[in-house]
């Protein structure tokens, strides 16, 4: 089967090809934008994504929304993660949480738009903690891969290889419930 992605970010359509390829499904890239502001939920986006990615290519197609959530700070960054990021930046965020609780999720909603006009959201969540001091090396596309050590492991998920960090994901998790759906609705069909 082949699915579209709805997003122009390299890693994102990497992760996905990488994840989804090991259940037989292609994945292409759907160059669509949307306004994420104008949606208040990481499941509202993420439909919104799929829907018009499904409308431009035809075909099935997939969209995300991620979101970084620091108990300390609830609901921030959250849904806006991008845009907070951008406001405050690294040094900004740690700052709002010092002296206070570094527990931290990653929470993603990936939805899946079907040309009769279905649409299936599957969730993934990932617990961990910020860390103290936060590595060197860090990919832009993803910054708070930076500031996040999932449960039970002592280095941040930019520090990971692809493989490990796919294993435990919040996309990684969102992924494999699609696959293990698609597999059991439409995997045949193309």
């Amino acid at each position: 089967m082949k699915l579209f992605l709805a997003s122009m970010n390299k890693t994102k359509l990497s992760e996905a090809r990488a994840i989804l390829g090991k259940y037989g499904i292609e994945v292409e890239p759907a160059h669509v934008e949307i306004d994420e502001n104008a949606y208040s939920t990481l499941e509202e986006t993420a439909i919104a994504k799929a829907v018009a990615g499904m409308k431009l290519t035809g075909k099935p197609c997939i969209g995300d929304d991620g979101g970084f959530f620091m108990d300390a700070t609830p609901g921030f960054p959250g849904v806006q993660a991008k845009r907070n990021f951008q406001k405050h930046g690294h040094d900004g965020l740690l700052k709002m949480i010092e002296g206070k609780t570094r527990t931290a999720r990653f929470r993603i909603a990936i939805a899946l738009a079907l040309p009769n006009g279905q649409t299936q959201v599957f969730l993934g969540e990932c617990l961990g903690r910020v860390p103290e001091k936060l590595p060197e090396e860090w990919n832009p596309e993803f910054p708070f891969e930076r500031m996040f050590v999932p449960e039970g492991k002592d280095r941040t998920f930019s520090e990971m290889p692809r493989e490990e960090k796919h294993s435990m994901s919040h996309r990684g998790e969102a992924l494999r419930k699609l696959a293990e759906w698609l597999s059991q609705h439409f995997i045949h069909e193309d």
